[in-house]
């Protein structure tokens, strides 16, 4: 019988390259160990830890966009926008990016994770409308009095236009109880697909799936998304990762638009609980509850019966 792999669930995922990152100052590469979830902000982050060649090319804009449109009067955030989407505009064609494509402002939040999902924005547009979908984005975060107190960046995505398929990849502990089994989902398919989960479970001893990460998502047909789909399973796994995938096929190729670690709750294990009993004393002394004094205790005789009485 093979030995069952042993799972360490702390391991945090890590930058693996550096981030074209968007500030008042202007643009600039910001290197791996500069890379912080408190700088860029969770999605991006995550992003970040993936293999390049899986995402769609990004940057990400400073929380202090957001800062200071907050504090701005409507007169002034003109002015500021204006400021702010000459240079994202700039470092969005350093990517090679021109005024048609297609791009997808999203927030950022530094507090956000696997739980908050849902709870962001993201706004479609063009790189020539990119100013517009800025300030699309931003309304929604400054309206919304839940996040009127985070630190929030943006992430600016090339778009990737969904050609048949988009959706989901997860092996959560609520999927599955080993990180080497993930589920999939195919999300907003239509009647055509009468089912629209899947599941990727990896058994070495059966057939190896060999990850490359310099190598993009290749994918041309329907039927082979989830095929492709057990090569960033794997790598997760190969890092003893739980974590949430976004994907979306595009026709040729299948990219990871997000990517959530689960984190790792904190509570009491009750088996450690119970071999403990048994091998250290207890100091626990209950204060409602008293020992009871044997002398009080007496038996009553009752004809051949015996009684025992407690005065």
């Amino acid at each position: 019988m093979a030995r069952k792999r042993k799972f360490n669930p702390n391991l945090p995922l890590k930058p693996l390259h550096s981030v074209l990152f968007v500030s008042e100052k202007g643009s600039t590469s910001l290197p791996v160990q500069s890379i912080k979830s408190e700088l860029v902000g969770k999605k991006a982050f995550g992003l970040c830890c993936l293999p390049k060649a899986w995402t769609p090319s990004f940057i990400v804009v400073s929380n202090e966009l957001l800062s200071s449109y907050r504090s701005s009067s409507l007169k002034k955030r003109t002015i500021l926008i204006k400021n702010w989407a000459n240079k994202i505009i700039h470092a969005l064609r350093l990517f090679g990016l021109e005024q048609d494509d297609h791009v997808l402002v999203r927030s950022s939040g530094h507090m956000e994770g696997l739980y908050e999902r849902g709870r962001f924005y993201s706004v479609q547009g063009t790189v020539k409308t990119v100013a517009q979908t800025v300030v699309d984005c931003l309304n929604k975060i400054v309206t919304d009095k839940e996040l009127k107190t985070q630190e929030i960046a943006l992430v600016i995505q090339k778009g990737i236009v969904p050609f048949s398929a988009k959706g989901h990849l997860s092996n959560e502990r609520r999927c599955y109880e080993e990180n080497r089994d993930w589920l999939g989902e195919f999300e907003g398919m239509d009647s055509r697909h009468a089912n629209n989960q899947f599941t990727i479970n990896l058994r070495n001893w059966r057939r190896k799936v060999t990850t490359t990460p310099k190598d993009s998502l290749k994918c041309n047909l329907l039927s082979d998304v989830q095929k492709v789909l057990e090569i960033p399973a794997a790598w997760g796994y190969e890092k003893h990762l739980r974590l949430h995938f976004e994907w979306v096929w595009d026709g040729e190729v299948v990219y990871i638009v997000q990517v959530d670690q689960e984190a790792t709750l904190e509570g009491i294990d009750p088996a450690k609980i119970y071999s403990q009993k048994y091998t250290s004393p207890s100091s626990f002394i209950p204060k409602c509850l008293k020992e009871i004094d044997q002398t009080l205790i007496f038996p009553r005789k009752s004809g051949h019966n015996e009684e025992m009485v407690l005065v």
